[in-house]
Protein backbone atom coordinates (compact mmCIF):
# COMPACT_ATOMS: atom_id res chain seq x y z
CA UNK A 1 0.00 0.00 0.00
CA UNK A 2 1.29 3.58 -0.65
CA UNK A 3 2.92 5.46 2.07
CA UNK A 4 1.68 8.74 2.30
CA UNK A 5 4.60 11.89 2.30
CA UNK A 6 6.28 12.41 5.44
CA UNK A 7 5.52 16.08 6.74
CA UNK A 8 8.27 19.00 5.34
CA UNK A 9 9.74 18.70 9.05
CA UNK A 10 10.23 15.89 10.84
CA UNK A 11 8.02 16.07 14.23
CA UNK A 12 9.70 16.20 17.34
CA UNK A 13 8.80 14.26 20.21
CA UNK A 14 8.74 17.09 22.21
CA UNK A 15 6.69 19.17 19.92
CA UNK A 16 3.98 15.87 19.75
CA UNK A 17 4.42 15.46 24.07
CA UNK A 18 4.11 19.52 24.44
CA UNK A 19 1.15 19.46 21.87
CA UNK A 20 -0.80 16.27 22.98
CA UNK A 21 -3.78 17.49 24.30
CA UNK A 22 -4.47 20.09 21.30
CA UNK A 23 -3.31 17.44 18.90
CA UNK A 24 -6.27 15.05 20.31
CA UNK A 25 -8.72 18.13 20.42
CA UNK A 26 -8.01 18.22 16.23
CA UNK A 27 -7.62 14.74 15.60
CA UNK A 28 -11.50 14.30 17.68
CA UNK A 29 -13.02 17.16 15.67
CA UNK A 30 -12.10 16.14 12.18
CA UNK A 31 -12.93 12.07 12.96
CA UNK A 32 -16.62 12.93 14.17
CA UNK A 33 -17.31 14.94 11.80
CA UNK A 34 -16.24 12.27 9.42
CA UNK A 35 -17.82 9.94 11.46
CA UNK A 36 -21.29 12.07 11.24
CA UNK A 37 -20.96 12.33 7.60
CA UNK A 38 -20.74 8.33 7.00
CA UNK A 39 -23.88 8.03 9.59
CA UNK A 40 -25.94 10.37 7.57
CA UNK A 41 -24.49 9.08 4.23
CA UNK A 42 -25.77 5.76 4.75
CA UNK A 43 -28.95 6.32 6.97
CA UNK A 44 -27.55 5.63 9.98
CA UNK A 45 -25.62 2.25 9.01
CA UNK A 46 -21.82 2.76 9.91
CA UNK A 47 -21.67 -0.85 9.46
CA UNK A 48 -22.73 -0.63 5.91
CA UNK A 49 -20.21 2.05 5.23
CA UNK A 50 -17.07 -0.40 7.06
CA UNK A 51 -18.89 -3.64 4.34
CA UNK A 52 -18.87 -1.33 1.42
CA UNK A 53 -15.07 -0.29 2.22
CA UNK A 54 -13.62 -3.34 2.70
CA UNK A 55 -15.44 -4.71 -1.07
CA UNK A 56 -13.85 -1.52 -2.34
CA UNK A 57 -10.60 -1.93 -0.95
CA UNK A 58 -10.24 -6.07 -1.53
CA UNK A 59 -11.31 -5.03 -5.51
CA UNK A 60 -8.61 -2.75 -5.63
CA UNK A 61 -6.11 -4.68 -3.59
CA UNK A 62 -3.28 -6.03 -6.42
CA UNK A 63 -3.66 -2.28 -8.22
CA UNK A 64 -2.77 -0.61 -4.41
CA UNK A 65 -0.23 -3.26 -3.99
CA UNK A 66 1.58 -2.72 -7.03
CA UNK A 67 1.86 0.98 -6.23
CA UNK A 68 4.32 2.23 -3.78
CA UNK A 69 3.44 6.14 -3.16
CA UNK A 70 0.50 7.95 -3.58
CA UNK A 71 1.35 9.36 -6.76
CA UNK A 72 1.90 5.86 -8.62
CA UNK A 73 -1.48 5.04 -6.65
CA UNK A 74 -2.94 8.02 -8.70
CA UNK A 75 -1.11 7.56 -11.82
CA UNK A 76 -2.92 3.47 -12.13
CA UNK A 77 -6.06 4.97 -10.76
CA UNK A 78 -6.61 7.05 -13.69
CA UNK A 79 -4.66 5.16 -16.43
CA UNK A 80 -7.57 2.39 -15.72
CA UNK A 81 -10.30 4.19 -15.22
CA UNK A 82 -12.59 3.40 -18.17
CA UNK A 83 -11.21 -0.51 -17.86
CA UNK A 84 -10.81 -0.42 -13.57
CA UNK A 85 -13.54 -2.89 -12.77
CA UNK A 86 -12.33 -5.74 -15.22
CA UNK A 87 -9.46 -5.70 -13.18
CA UNK A 88 -11.26 -6.11 -9.79
CA UNK A 89 -10.76 -8.83 -7.69
CA UNK A 90 -14.34 -10.65 -6.68
CA UNK A 91 -14.83 -11.38 -2.56
CA UNK A 92 -17.34 -12.83 -1.00
CA UNK A 93 -19.53 -11.88 1.91
CA UNK A 94 -17.40 -14.67 3.88
CA UNK A 95 -14.22 -12.84 2.74
CA UNK A 96 -15.61 -9.64 4.02
CA UNK A 97 -16.71 -10.73 7.43
CA UNK A 98 -13.38 -12.74 7.85
CA UNK A 99 -11.51 -9.14 6.93
CA UNK A 100 -13.57 -7.49 9.81
CA UNK A 101 -15.12 -9.41 11.80
CA UNK A 102 -18.93 -8.75 11.27
CA UNK A 103 -20.86 -11.63 11.52
CA UNK A 104 -21.60 -13.06 8.11
CA UNK A 105 -25.29 -13.07 8.53
CA UNK A 106 -24.50 -9.33 9.06
CA UNK A 107 -22.38 -8.30 5.90
CA UNK A 108 -25.23 -10.63 3.70
CA UNK A 109 -27.68 -8.36 5.00
CA UNK A 110 -25.44 -5.25 4.41
CA UNK A 111 -24.38 -6.42 1.38
CA UNK A 112 -28.48 -7.04 -0.16
CA UNK A 113 -29.01 -3.33 1.31
CA UNK A 114 -26.27 -2.40 -0.95
CA UNK A 115 -27.01 -3.72 -4.14
CA UNK A 116 -30.28 -2.45 -3.58
CA UNK A 117 -28.75 1.45 -3.47
CA UNK A 118 -26.73 0.28 -6.71
CA UNK A 119 -23.36 0.42 -4.72
CA UNK A 120 -22.97 -2.87 -5.26
CA UNK A 121 -22.98 -5.71 -8.04
CA UNK A 122 -22.99 -8.95 -7.50
CA UNK A 123 -22.35 -11.83 -10.43
CA UNK A 124 -23.56 -14.92 -10.94
CA UNK A 125 -21.45 -16.71 -9.09
CA UNK A 126 -22.56 -14.73 -5.93
CA UNK A 127 -18.71 -12.34 -6.39
CA UNK A 128 -18.87 -9.07 -4.84
CA UNK A 129 -17.76 -5.41 -6.93
CA UNK A 130 -18.25 -1.46 -5.88
CA UNK A 131 -20.50 -0.24 -8.38
CA UNK A 132 -19.39 2.71 -10.69
CA UNK A 133 -22.49 4.36 -8.81
CA UNK A 134 -20.72 3.98 -5.42
CA UNK A 135 -17.97 6.46 -6.37
CA UNK A 136 -20.86 9.15 -8.14
CA UNK A 137 -23.01 8.75 -5.01
CA UNK A 138 -19.97 10.11 -2.85
CA UNK A 139 -18.15 12.36 -4.69
CA UNK A 140 -19.54 15.64 -2.72
CA UNK A 141 -18.68 13.76 0.41
CA UNK A 142 -15.22 13.13 -0.14
CA UNK A 143 -14.56 16.30 -1.06
CA UNK A 144 -16.08 17.64 2.10
CA UNK A 145 -14.14 14.95 4.40
CA UNK A 146 -10.76 15.81 2.53
CA UNK A 147 -10.80 19.60 2.69
CA UNK A 148 -11.26 18.75 6.46
CA UNK A 149 -9.06 16.86 6.48
CA UNK A 150 -6.62 19.04 5.18
CA UNK A 151 -7.56 21.28 7.92
CA UNK A 152 -6.82 19.23 10.55
CA UNK A 153 -3.50 17.87 9.38
CA UNK A 154 -2.10 21.72 8.55
CA UNK A 155 -2.99 22.50 11.89
CA UNK A 156 -1.11 19.53 13.44
CA UNK A 157 1.53 19.79 11.11
CA UNK A 158 1.99 23.74 12.47
CA UNK A 159 1.79 22.38 16.09
CA UNK A 160 4.27 19.72 15.35
CA UNK A 161 6.46 22.15 13.83
CA UNK A 162 6.64 24.21 16.69
CA UNK A 163 10.34 25.16 18.03
CA UNK A 164 10.08 25.95 22.03
CA UNK A 165 14.01 27.05 21.43
CA UNK A 166 12.36 29.13 18.69
CA UNK A 167 10.21 30.90 21.00
CA UNK A 168 12.97 31.21 23.91
CA UNK A 169 15.45 32.76 21.79
CA UNK A 170 12.65 35.60 20.37
CA UNK A 171 12.01 36.28 24.25
CA UNK A 172 15.53 36.56 25.40
CA UNK A 173 16.94 38.46 22.78
CA UNK A 174 19.63 41.27 23.89
CA UNK A 175 18.30 44.59 23.75
CA UNK A 176 19.94 47.40 22.35
CA UNK A 177 22.52 49.02 24.13
CA UNK A 178 20.05 52.46 24.46
CA UNK A 179 17.43 50.20 25.80
CA UNK A 180 20.03 48.30 28.60
CA UNK A 181 18.68 50.03 31.58
CA UNK A 182 18.43 53.81 31.33
CA UNK A 183 20.79 56.16 28.84
CA UNK A 184 24.09 55.34 27.43
CA UNK A 185 27.23 56.89 29.55
CA UNK A 186 28.77 58.86 28.30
Amino acid sequence: MPHPSPPSRPATRAALERHAGAITVLMNMMLVRHLIGVYKAFDGDVVAAIVLGEIAHYNLSPLIGRTRTPVELSEALQAGRDTLSQTFVPTNTFSIAQATGIPRETVRRKVADLVRRGWIVRDADGNLFVAAEANAAFAEFHVERLQDLLAASRAIETLLQDDPGASARRRRRPSSPSTRGGAARS
